[in-house]
């Protein structure tokens, strides 16, 4: 197993994670990977297989482990991020009103024409592209 497929394996999806549970598992990975060089057997879990030298063994761990702590840290700083934007941005609530009561389709059909397309989609003609004949963009309200 080469690094690369580590670091696939220690890709895992935080997002619908709360920031607790990410602070948590981040402390966890960093204590696993404290003790591993002390205790792997306990770091790890388990203990190693007969087939698989231990210093293998340890460092494909060390890997996972470092794969998944950068995971989750780089979850961390995109919230970190979201919530400086939030702050520099007062005016955030406002747009969000904004978005929950327009209908976006009541919006385009301002611009351009607005057509139903034979599977119930609105569909409009791009201003952009000239005379177009044919609508070229679909709205997803």
């Amino acid at each position: 197993m080469t690094s690369a497929d580590i670091k696939r394996i220690g890709k895992t999806n935080w997002r619908g994670i709360s920031t607790d549970y990410l602070v948590f598992e981040i402390l966890d990975l960093k204590a696993k990977l404290d003790m591993l060089p002390i205790c792997h057997e306990e770091a790890i879990g388990f203990t190693c297989p007969n087939d698989c030298p231990e210093t293998e063994w340890v460092e494909l761990h060390q890997q996972l482990y470092e794969a998944q702590l950068a995971e989750c840290q780089k979850e961390l700083d995109r919230r970190r991020n979201i919530i400086e934007i939030y702050i520099k941005n007062p005016d955030r609530e406002i747009i969000q009103a904004i978005k929950q009561n327009c209908i976006l389709a009541d919006v385009i059909e301002k611009y351009t024409q607005v057509f139903y397309s034979s599977k119930d989609q609105l569909k409009f003609r791009c201003t952009l592209h000239g005379e177009d004949k044919n609508p070229s963009g679909i709205i997803y309200n």
